[in-house]
């Protein structure tokens, strides 16, 4: 294997898969993908032209996994081949590398990594028989929206009222896209062997504390329940049919399309933790949805792929110094004073300007700014005892009330002048056309003011200037 400062990687398998993630190849650093194989042989030089198009590797097609594994340019290997070859692939790597045609550093599968426990069980067997790199790869835990919204909830709604407890999490869409894939015997199963190890360890990392391995939940019990609740009507089994030339028959033979689990934790603390998953087949909508939730004694968030960001919600009870943990932090908020007012130590950012923040859109002097590749900006600090006081508490409620008040005056005068606009529009319709030349120009100067500037066209329109020529509008 030769040595240099990029990674060459090959793929096995040149369909939807492997390409979705050549196209993402472009947002990767320091790798290149250099090979494809695949069955049948004409994907695999499709794909490959794929990643020498989009600038993402010099990439060619081999006829062998072996002959992949036995070029010194290639140091890793991503299987994205169906269900029902992966061990077979597996089983080809380890033995060109136990031989000597090749090495390798490692190995990454797509999900699932068996049809079932007992092939699972096999990879990883192999995988450490050759002595390659072998871990769990969870692309949701790194999404923005799930990476943000749990540092948030931890560093304010936690340490101030206590860990979540329960966290919720569904992947759903409206099925696979090749007949292979319905075949239960050839995939492994259902919708649950297909996406539920998403929800479960996005579920699970929510509820870990930042920085926490996974010993800090144990998982206890697990309940689940399956079903089979669209493609087993008639009509959509029929399509199935039509789609696989004759060869689905899931009227007789169904895999799962609904599925959802239960999974206790007992946490490091003795607490209980409570996951609740779901995972579909059947959701009908805007492509994939991915949803997750979670909520504590006096706080949730919730995020929805087809959704802007994450959403994040604290009550009145989330109070005090952050960094000191606990209730104790700071003083308790009376129920009539704004939730971010007196008694919250100065610095402490408010619920409206977290979510901002979650949204990417934290305000620039605030010492709060978004999370960049290889940066950490932890939330600003509060200095023990710097509290506000009560009259700095009710200069903000008169500063909000007057700002509320002059948002409705000024709606007010707008709306005033839509309506006299209106009123002149219907007088004009009433009366008859009017004709005026368009180009000569109106001009009402007024005695110690601005002028307005408006055509004798826009008067007989009906058109009323709200901001006359010079004048600052002062919004």
């Amino acid at each position: 294997m030769s040595h240099s400062d990029r990674m060459g990687v090959g793929f096995v398998g040149g369909g939807f898969v492997a390409r979705f993630h050549i196209r993402s190849w472009v947002g990767v650093r320091d790798a290149d993908v250099l090979g494809v194989v695949s069955r049948p042989g004409a994907t695999a030089v499709e794909a490959a032209a794929l990643a020498r198009e989009l600038g993402v590797g010099e990439a060619k097609a081999y006829d062998t996994v072996t002959d992949m594994v036995a070029d010194p340019a290639i140091h890793a290997l991503w299987i994205c081949a169906p269900n029902f070859t992966r061990l077979d692939v597996m089983e080809e790597i380890v033995a060109a590398i136990e031989s000597g045609k090749g090495e390798l550093i490692g190995v990454a599968c797509e999900k699932p990594l068996g049809r079932n426990a007992a092939e699972a069980g096999r990879m990883l067997e192999l995988a450490e028989r050759a002595n390659l790199l072998d871990g769990y790869l969870e692309n949701q835990l790194f999404t923005p929206g799930v990476a943000r919204g749990k540092e948030i909830v931890w560093a304010r709604g936690a340490a101030l009222t206590g860990p979540p407890y329960l966290a919720r999490a569904a992947e759903e869409h409206s099925g696979p896209h090749m007949p292979w894939f319905w075949e239960g015997e050839l995939q492994g199963g259902g919708v649950m062997n297909d996406m539920m190890c998403h929800s479960v360890e996005v579920a699970r990392f929510l509820l870990t504390p930042p920085g926490a391995t996974r010993e800090e939940l144990t998982p206890v019990k697990v309940t689940a329940h399956t079903d089979c609740l669209k493609w087993q009507i008639p009509r959509y089994a029929a399509q199935l049919a039509e789609m696989s030339d004759g060869g689905l028959d899931y009227a007789s033979r169904p895999a799962e399309d609904f599925a959802r689990a239960l999974v206790e934790y007992k946490a490091r603390d003795g607490g209980r933790r409570i996951v609740e998953v779901t995972t579909s087949w059947c959701y009908v909508g805007a492509g994939l949805r991915l949803s997750m939730e979670l909520l504590g004694p006096e706080y949730s968030m919730a995020i929805n792929s087809l959704d802007a960001g994450p959403k994040l919600f604290f009550s009145r009870e989330v109070v005090g110094d952050a960094r000191r943990g606990g209730r104790g932090g700071g003083v308790r908020l009376h129920r009539r004073e704004p939730a971010h007012g007196a008694g919250v130590p100065r610095g402490t950012p408010s619920g409206r300007e977290l979510l901002g923040r979650a949204r990417g859109h934290g305000a620039p002097d605030d010492g709060v700014h978004e999370r960049r590749a290889g940066t950490d900006h932890p939330l600003p600090a509060a200095r023990p005892g710097d509290v506000h006081t009560g009259r700095r508490a009710r200069r903000v409620e008169s500063r909000e009330r007057g700002m509320r008040t002059r948002e409705i005056l000024i709606a007010a005068v707008v709306l005033g002048a839509l309506l006299v606009g209106l009123m002149m529009w219907g007088q004009k319709r009433a009366e008859g056309p009017t004709t005026v030349p368009v180009q000569e120009e109106l001009v009402a100067p007024e005695a110690d003011g601005p002028v307005a500037r408006i055509t004798q066209q826009e008067l007989a329109d009906g058109f009323v200037p709200l901001i006359a020529e010079g004048e600052d509008d002062g919004f």
